[in-house]
């Protein structure tokens, strides 16, 4: 009986070697859990695609795209009718951006967000840029309704595989579209309630040309970024932002 205490002491004070061993497994557990989360991240993402496997088909793309500075909003519109451009819709987006677990899309340039437009879901996942000054990049998008029409069951399964939320923009958007179906560039107008300047959302145009491919030759992104440049120059845009709305919100 005399001995018990003493042998608790033992049991409560742990010696320099057990220490050691309990730090090396304790940093050899971190690692296997940290493993184990970017494991589950890909299974999960790759069970997304999988799901989404008969939208995603029709939604592989590669935009070429750049954005700018509107000053004169009325000018911008009276050319973009001298270039015969078709109104297609104005509609308000609200953009929840998330950023992966195991790796910084800040550092990496991609970007993945569920837009809520008009209240209809839809996933974007945009690609790491090429090197240019006009954005091009690989885009995935599709839309999460009927079965999720709100957005929520994704952003529930983000939230479960780790990815955090970084922050939501919202604008107002007018679409209009240049030229034939197959060769369009389209030109959307934006108020984007966090940029505001001199009390007023601020105003932005953004030219995009989409190449209906994953990976397009360098010849096909030369000649949509100089379709880009140039309708930028006949419409009077002449003050390019290479920042997206999220980098630009969140430097604010």
């Amino acid at each position: 009986m005399s001995q018990l205490p003493e042998f608790r002491r033992h049991l409560v004070r742990p010696t320099k070697l057990t220490k050691r061993l309990a730090n090396r497994v304790g940093v050899v557990g971190g690692v296997v859990r940290f493993a184990n989360a970017c494991w589950f991240c890909v299974y999960g993402l790759s069970m997304i695609a999988s799901v989404c496997l008969f939208t995603l088909k029709d939604s592989l793309m590669f935009e070429i795209e750049q954005k700018y500075y509107v000053e004169d909003c009325d000018q911008l519109v009276q050319r973009l009718a001298a270039e015969d451009a078709v109104f297609v819709s104005e509609k308000a987006n609200s953009d929840t951006y998330y950023n992966h677990p195991c790796r910084d899309f800040v550092q990496t340039g991609e970007a993945l967000r569920i837009r809520r437009e008009d209240d209809v879901p839809l996933v974007t996942y945009k690609g790491t840029k090429r090197p240019g000054d006009v954005k091009a990049r690989e885009e995935l998008e599709w839309r999460l309704d009927p079965g999720d029409k709100d957005g929520s069951h994704m952003q529930r399964l983000l939230d479960v595989l780790g990815f955090r939320e970084v922050a939501t923009v919202n604008k107002q958007r007018q679409t209009y579209r240049i030229g034939a179906t197959e060769n369009a560039l389209t030109v959307t107008i934006d108020a984007v309630d966090s940029l505001e300047r001199d009390g007023n959302a601020g105003l932005f145009a953004e030219i995009e040309c989409v190449l209906p491919v994953a990976t397009p030759s360098d010849e096909q992104i030369a000649e949509a970024r100089s379709r880009v440049s140039g309708m930028a120059g006949r419409l009077g845009l002449d003050k390019p932002e290479s920042r997206s709305y999220l980098r630009m919100q969140l430097e604010r």
